[in-house]
């Protein structure tokens, strides 16, 4: 299993297989990380993919409490 994803992602392969699920009639959707956003997204919208998700977590010290005060 470790040996099949050394070999880096090819976007040509990525947007043909979604052309071809286009061509079937299925809806297709893909998720990317935010890294590789910049990088895969216009490809995959170019080959007609329908909805793309970025995914990730969004954490902010905004939202971390310092105290354990629980609401009522």
């Amino acid at each position: 299993m470790q040996q099949m994803y050394l070999e880096p992602v090819k976007l040509e392969l990525v947007a043909e297989r979604i052309k071809q699920m286009k061509d079937a009639g299925i809806t297709t959707s893909a998720s990317v990380t935010p890294a590789h956003t910049a990088w895969m997204s216009k490809t995959i919208i170019d080959s007609g993919l329908d909805i793309l998700v970025i995914q990730g977590t969004v954490v902010s010290a905004e939202h971390v409490s310092k105290t354990a005060e629980l609401s009522t």
